[in-house]
């Protein structure tokens, strides 16, 4: 996951792990991974027809015709090949001004970035636990614990 997350900082792109001299096996490694996310749960489905039977027939009119150019090219690739963002651009607004260009790997890095970094945040959450639950407060209902919790991360 913070391979794809990294990928999608405009910031970094691959470039990080290029300019941090990381082994081009795994440069390709995460291009692989992303292009594996993003083919498998967020590209757009094409419908295409294929007939086996008129191989023949359609040899002659993809010769007439041309054959049919893929128009819609790969989101992943053309996002790799644009330019890095300036180092002070926020991460998210980048994506939100640029969800036009790249609809679907929006979707995906909005997915990917909103991953915290950190169990930090859980940690603490998890710790003030203990301070809830006491000797004296062992009886607490479940739905009672929850909202205590809650209502003190949203305070606090």
């Amino acid at each position: 996951m913070y391979t794809i997350a990294t990928v999608f900082d405009p910031r970094f792109k691959l470039n990080y792990y290029e300019d941090n001299k990381w082994k081009q096996s795994f440069i390709r490694y995460a291009k692989e991974t992303v292009l594996n996310a993003y083919n498998n749960n967020y590209a757009p489905v094409t419908n295409v027809e294929v007939n086996d039977n008129n191989d023949e027939d359609n040899e002659f009119l993809d010769h007439i015709f041309g054959k049919k150019q893929n128009l819609q090219q790969n989101e992943v690739e053309l996002y790799l090949k644009t330019p890095r963002a300036d180092r002070n651009q926020d991460v998210l607004l980048w994506w939100m001004l640029n969800e036009v260009e790249y609809p679907h790997l929006a979707i995906m890095a909005r997915d990917y970035l909103a991953i915290t970094a950190t169990s930090v945040p859980v940690e603490r959450i998890f710790s003030g636990g203990t301070d809830l639950i006491t000797a004296k407060r062992s009886n607490l209902k479940t739905n009672t614990i929850r909202a205590c919790m809650c209502l003190k991360s949203w305070w606090a």
